[in-house]
């Protein structure tokens, strides 16, 4: 059994170890941080959504209930424009059963991540651990590190750069990254209030002066973000004081009572342009960082390390198809950072519209919209990134030949894409052996002799490890009026290709 090298801390670094475990593969996480995750004084907050897609992985984890029990709920954002509120763009999604997110200070979550991983018994964390310098091995992935008792040699079947440590390997590899400067620069800061604020929606104040969010996270506190206006001063906007008196002027209903954490971001994005170099691959934010997203950057490196995970335990099982794999890994994450690159995150800026026709003719469309439940729906499904399907050709876990047609879509049902919110009680999660196999779906009309006959054909030809799963005739996933037909879904949720008779 392989070993994996996790080179960075945080939730995307943990999540792999956690996923990889499932798989019994053991991993290393090598972290330059020397404390554990925690809020010792009070002063570290860092508020971190779980959006649905999140959730689902926690779900596939085993993990979500514990999670729950220290989050809070929220349904959606509430768009404010003139002093009112113009529309709520709920959470709730075609391809998640969960439709809402779940608050948590990222410490918390980190923490929960990390006892987690060290439960299976198979993830060792070394902190205070940074990387020295790459190591050319053959068949191995290996590193100079400079541990607190010196310098030492490591090496694994495969490793994985995370977090700001692993950009510094990015570089090392040769690997280009492309910079997305939007020229704004924002604040962003986590606030104790003296009182308790509504925790159930955050908001976001589509100003033409000066655009800001207030995203209640916990009890007492608020992340807060605002542009930065031309002529202002970064710094000077950034101090604890200076920020309690702009809040105070922006929602003159929260009294602040100390700022917990500052500082200035340009609203910017690095993408790498690769993600893997032979035994080297990028995940978190070591091959995205999104500054001043709110967040959304740790999503999508959770969502990448789930789509690397079940990949990179067969590769380090030593299964046969295990490279092309993790070509198709590269493949896909640079899709989905084209996705990001064309705006698949709304961000400040795109919230503040300098134009005072541009804010009335907007005003006017979210008042549309609140009045017509599907298009505010629609408007959020537009900005969920997770929702965008995936390049599936060429794949190497996807059947070709054999005696099936292969629709691109079959009802909800879209080849690259999530499965549809009702399936996911159809799949085992992958806290159970089933749950970390592809899965051979019945998903259109019932016929069992024919689905029998196709799923023996397709686990046949499948070269990954497969099963078929059974469905009644009243599965509420099932498309009725057509063919019988089969969805192969991966251990993240996504649709490979449809086949039908």
């Amino acid at each position: 059994m392989g070993r994996v090298l996790i080179v960075g801390g945080g939730l995307v670094a943990l999540a792999l170890s956690v996923i990889l475990a499932r798989y019994r593969v053991p991993a290393t996480i090598l972290t330059r941080d020397p404390a554990r995750p925690h809020n010792s004084a009070g002063n570290s907050s860092g508020g971190f959504a779980w959006l649905p897609p999140g959730l689902d992985l926690l779900d596939w984890l085993g993990l979500a209930e514990g999670f729950v029990r220290q989050g809070s709920w929220r349904s959606g954002h509430e768009l404010w424009s003139g002093g009112r509120r113009r529309l709520v763009l709920p959470y709730a999604r075609p391809d998640t059963p969960h439709g809402q997110a779940l608050d948590l200070p990222e410490h918390q979550a980190e923490a929960l991540l990390e006892a987690a991983a060290l439960a299976t018994g198979l993830v060792e964390i070394r902190r205070g651990h940074a990387p020295a310098a790459l190591l050319s091995w053959d068949g191995e992935a290996g590193l100079r590190v400079r541990g607190p008792e010196g310098e030492y040699e490591i090496a694994a079947d495969y490793a994985v750069a995370c977090g700001p440590e692993g950009a510094v390997l990015r570089d090392w590899l040769g690997i280009p990254v492309e910079i997305d400067d939007l020229g704004v620069d924002a604040l962003a800061a986590d606030l104790e209030t003296t009182e308790d604020q509504p925790l159930g929606r955050s908001r976001l104040v589509l100003d033409c002066v000066r655009p800001h969010a207030f995203f209640p996270f916990a009890a007492r506190r608020i992340r807060f973000l605002t542009s930065v206006n031309p002529g202002e001063k970064v710094g000077f906007s950034v101090a604890p004081q200076r920020m309690a008196v702009l809040v105070r002027a922006l929602r003159p209903d929260i009294a602040v009572r100390r700022v917990l954490w500052s500082h200035p971001a340009r609203q910017r994005a690095l993408h790498s342009r690769r993600f893997r170099r032979g035994r080297w691959l990028l995940a978190g934010e070591a091959a995205n960082t999104i500054d001043a997203a709110g967040g959304a950057h740790q999503q999508f490196g959770l969502m990448g390390a789930w789509r690397l995970g079940w990949r990179l335990a067969l590769a380090a099982q030593g299964h046969a198809r295990g490279s092309a794999l993790l070509d198709d890994y590269d493949r896909e994450q640079r899709a989905t950072t084209e996705a990001v690159r064309r705006g698949a995150f709304p961000d400040l800026p795109d919230l503040g519209l300098r134009s005072r026709a541009s804010v009335a003719v907007r005003t006017l469309v979210l008042g549309i919209a609140d009045r017509l439940p599907f298009l505010a729906r629609r408007l959020a499904e537009a900005t969920a990134l997770e929702s965008r399907t995936l390049p599936m050709a060429g794949s190497a876990d996807r059947p070709y030949d054999g005696p099936w047609r292969m629709p691109g879509r079959i009802g909800p049902w879209r080849g690259g894409a999530r499965l549809p919110a009702a399936a996911f009680a159809g799949v085992p999660p992958g806290n159970a052996e089933i749950g970390l196999r592809h899965l051979i779906l019945p998903v259109g009309q019932c016929d069992p002799a024919q689905e029998a006959s196709l799923a023996r054909a397709l686990r046949d030809r499948l070269q990954v490890p497969g099963i078929a799963v059974d469905a009644g005739a009243d599965a509420p996933w099932r498309v009725r009026g057509g063919p019988p037909a089969l969805a192969l879904i991966r251990p993240d949720r996504r649709v490979v290709a449809l086949y039908s008779v």
